[in-house]
């Protein structure tokens, strides 16, 4: 039986040689071939695969890139070039640690015909050393699960994944472009069959700063998120749409609460109504959200500088901020709290005849959005 491992690599010089060896030791009655697209690293990545494939030539097929192609065409350039009939996974900067994991995992798949996919647990390595290794699934989880629990989270380590080759074909357009690549690829597999687990740590996924995912931040990591669900609404129709609609749900939620706490950051109001502003421009793009989603966001910046304003009993300012938040989003007013301060903000601004925002407030001389009124 041949096997083949698919491994993509870009700039991954401190890590690669250990990838690689951790394949080449894997133990079992199978012939090993290992496939490896590197994407013209600007690094020694080339240099020490083209040492290793003169030191393994029957084991390793090399692909390398003329120019760069991004990861998501890497894996599929890569896959459709692997000849075995499982294909297991490993990026080129983590690496296994069990010499008979791929003979653990062929024999799950030999056993568990209704499986596309099998996959097992692995430690999580911080390379800056800031917080201790710990088992990417910390949790019991059951044997056998399908594509609606991967499509609510990507809860396999890529390092751990196994597939039945040949199940996918053409691939959708949009796969090329997104960011995440993995999880859509997984769920391409799920779609022919049930995902195995295998309760064993059998591989290490490394977190350090040049890895594209931990380089991201974690506000673009939801907006990945975002544009991941987005594309599976398409791609697979009113199909899990619920648990499709609840991941969006929660991803917009998620992202609403990081911009808003980035943007209290900034100290003052108008810094706060730019920052967000510059910031949901630069994270979107072409993505669209939710109706209402970016208003209610402003509006949630306005009363929280209203609340703080009433603390400080700066009322007049307090009154102002409530005013804009109230007009942008009326819910607020089924909130008992958010009308006692609008109430004792309001009498006592109207008491000292004021018409205008204080000053230093977004008002006359700053421009506002549709989203922004202004004191009248």
């Amino acid at each position: 039986m041949k096997i083949s491992v698919l491994m993509v690599t870009y700039n991954h010089e401190r890590y690669i040689e250990r990838a690689v060896e951790s394949v080449i030791m894997q133990q079992g009655d199978f012939d090993l071939e290992l496939v490896i697209g590197e994407d013209r690293s600007t690094d020694r990545t080339r240099a020490i695969l083209s040492k290793l494939t003169r030191k393994y030539p029957q084991q390793i097929n090399l692909i390398c890139s003329q120019e760069n192609i991004g990861p998501n065409r890497n894996y599929i350039r890569s896959l459709r070039a692997c000849e075995g009939k499982y294909v297991a996974i490993l990026d080129g900067d983590d690496y296994w640690t069990a010499p008979d994991k791929l003979e653990c995992q062929i024999r799950f798949l030999e056993t568990h015909p209704d499986c596309s996919i099998c996959y097992h647990n692995a430690y999580v390595v911080y390379e800056s050393g800031n917080r201790p290794p710990h088992p990417k699934i910390r949790a019991a989880r059951p044997e056998i699960v399908g594509l609606q629990e991967l499509l609510a989270t990507d809860f396999m380590p890529t390092c751990s994944v196994m597939y039945r080759n040949g199940l996918v074909g053409d691939v959708p357009d949009w796969y090329f472009v997104r960011q995440l690549g993995d999880w859509p690829l997984h769920i391409f597999h799920a779609e022919h069959g049930d995902i195995g687990y295998i309760d064993r740590a059998m591989a290490t996924y490394r977190i350090h700063p040049s890895g594209i995912w931990g380089e991201a931040g974690f506000a673009r990591q939801l907006v990945a998120y975002i544009d991941f669900y987005q594309a599976m609404q398409g791609y697979l129709g009113q199909r899990y749409r619920l648990t499709i609609d609840r991941g969006l749900e929660k991803a917009w939620s998620t992202l609403a609460d990081e911009l808003f706490g980035e943007a209290m950051a900034t100290g003052t109001l108008r810094d706060a109504l730019v920052d967000l502003e510059s910031r949901v421009a630069a994270l979107l793009g072409g993505i669209r959200p939710y109706p209402g989603w970016k208003e209610s966001l402003e509006s949630r910046v306005y009363m929280a500088h209203a609340f703080l304003a009433f603390g400080e009993r700066d009322l007049e300012t307090a009154r102002y901020c409530w005013r804009n938040a109230v007009r942008i989003d009326k819910s607020w007013l089924k909130n008992r709290g958010v009308l006692s301060v609008g109430r004792q903000a309001w009498v006592s601004s109207l008491r000292r005849g004021r018409s205008t925002p204080p000053a230093g407030l977004p008002g006359e001389g700053h421009p506002p959005r549709a989203s922004e009124p202004t004191e009248l």
